[in-house]
């Protein structure tokens, strides 16, 4: 691992410790033992190295979504896909807690954010329309259903983790238990008896 990536690596478990208003360049070169001078030589602002996190765990869902389920879709895999999902959200949590103030922050966090949703919400509404027609969902859903239900899931699985920490302080995996069972709740309603994963 090259020294930015280990700068990048500290700086996550740094702003999640201590959040993003509390972080500065000097307290990630303190945790690496480096000066301050030798940090900015890779990274000139907080919001530089915010800016390249972000862009990695972009980067990471990608590599989820395109190189671990490239196949068709089953119930088991959107289970192991969304469980896989959380724990990219946990090893990133402080950008999950802080995203409307990056985004306004760092506009480019705002707008990659923007073209990233609209991708995986082409892919999911791909994995509902293929669920439909190998009749693993059954029940009929019209363009605005399909479009209602996969707004609510994106709402639910990409601000769970403030509202836990604002409402239910659930710790690790009994947060990820709880958030991922009651997306899974929301598709319920329309899964054939009988199917499985």
């Amino acid at each position: 691992m090259n020294k930015k990536q280990q700068i990048i690596e500290t700086s996550i478990a740094v702003f999640n410790e201590m959040g993003i208003r509390n972080t500065t360049t000097r307290h990630i070169a303190d945790r690496m033992g480096m000066s301050a001078g030798n940090l900015h030589y890779h990274f000139k602002h907080t919001e530089d190295i915010i800016l390249q996190i972000f862009q990695q765990l972009i980067q990471e869902f990608d590599e989820m979504m395109e190189v671990e389920h490239p196949g068709p879709w089953t119930l088991k895999i959107l289970e192991d896909s969304l469980a896989k999902s959380f724990a990219i959200q946990q090893r990133y949590k402080f950008v999950f807690i802080n995203f409307v103030e990056l985004g306004k922050w760092i506009p480019q966090i705002a707008e990659s954010y923007r073209e990233n949703i609209q991708k995986r919400q082409i892919q999911f509404r791909r994995m509902i329309v293929q669920l439909q027609e190998d009749g693993t969902i059954a029940a009929p859903l019209s363009p605005e259903e399909l479009e209602i239900l996969v707004s609510q899931i994106f709402i639910l699985a990409d601000f769970w983790i403030s509202f836990n920490e604002l409402v239910n302080e659930l710790d690790g995996q009994s947060a990820v238990d709880h958030y991922q069972a009651i997306i899974l709740r929301l598709l319920q309603p329309y899964i054939a008896n009988g199917a499985k994963g």
